[in-house]
């Protein structure tokens, strides 16, 4: 192990300590979170950065993005001319001052977007959603609409994660809200993960698969943070689940003047 490796192993404990410290050093400390949490971000970190399949997987994901910008901008250029990408009819100046981010990136987020919802009707990124969300539960002892939200946050925005798990939402516990709040911070939803793809590409090699990596370990990066500062008690709900119906007015009545009359009594 290098002594740059023994860094990072030491400034990922150091982190832990650090949310528990900021969350109040609650008890009882989250033991069993805190170990798959260290142990799933250096797996991912090993497989995904060092594993050759692996590798080349994320490099032929980098080629896609790069073809998606490239046919993008072909139609930027068709409908916008030069503000969209086309070449200019001037010297440019300065290097880079004719990007112009209304005409040459926002239109990519709409057709990442576009995208993203064909894959969902095709039932193809649930299924990808549904097996992050399997890790999850198994590592961490979340519940499926927790598990669910994390993994989703991945590919889609923090806005839109949630809305999957929307008749589970108000009966999350606060630390699981607080952990789908967390995830929706810490990883990149797919179409801004494509824009910056783009305007990294020219000075970091690869910049798709990184950011695809470094989205991938921040899922259960900001599982282990908010556990730290707000440790898990009971479960909530699974997707598949029914939510439970609420009690009838007649129910709530009765007990609401029962626990009046045990207070006076």
């Amino acid at each position: 192990m290098s002594l740059l490796q023994l860094q990072s192993g030491l400034g990922l404990l150091a982190l832990a300590g650090l949310a528990w410290v900021l969350g109040g050093c609650r008890r009882p400390v989250p033991w069993r979170i805190l170990g798959a949490g260290l142990a799933l971000q250096v797996a991912l970190g090993a497989l995904l950065l060092h594993l050759p399949p692996l590798r080349a997987a994320f490099d032929r994901l980098g080629d896609a993005f790069a073809a998606l910008s490239r046919a993008t901008q072909a139609g930027t250029s068709l409908v916008f001319g030069y503000l969209g990408g086309a070449p200019l009819p001037f010297d440019e100046v300065r290097p880079g001052g004719s990007f112009i981010l209304f005409f040459q990136a926002l239109p990519l987020l709409l057709v990442v977007g576009a995208l993203s919802a064909v894959l969902f009707h095709w039932r193809v990124l649930p299924l990808v959603v549904r097996g992050l969300a399997l890790v999850l539960r198994r590592a961490f002892g979340l519940s499926g609409a927790c598990g669910f939200s994390v993994a989703a946050n991945v590919f889609i925005g923090m806005v839109e994660a949630p809305l999957l798990i929307r008749p589970w939402l108000a009966r999350l516990a606060t630390p699981e809200l607080f952990m789908v709040m967390a995830a929706g911070l810490a990883t990149i939803s797919g179409n801004t993960m494509v824009v910056y793809a783009t305007l990294l590409a020219p000075v970091v090699p690869d910049a798709a698969g990184q950011l695809l990596v470094a989205s991938l370990v921040s899922a259960p990066a900001a599982v282990l943070v908010a556990a730290m500062m707000h440790p898990p008690g009971t479960a909530a709900p699974t997707p598949g689940e029914a939510p439970a119906a609420a009690a009838p007015a007649s129910t709530r009545a009765r007990s609401t003047r029962w626990c009046a009359a045990r207070r006076t009594g």
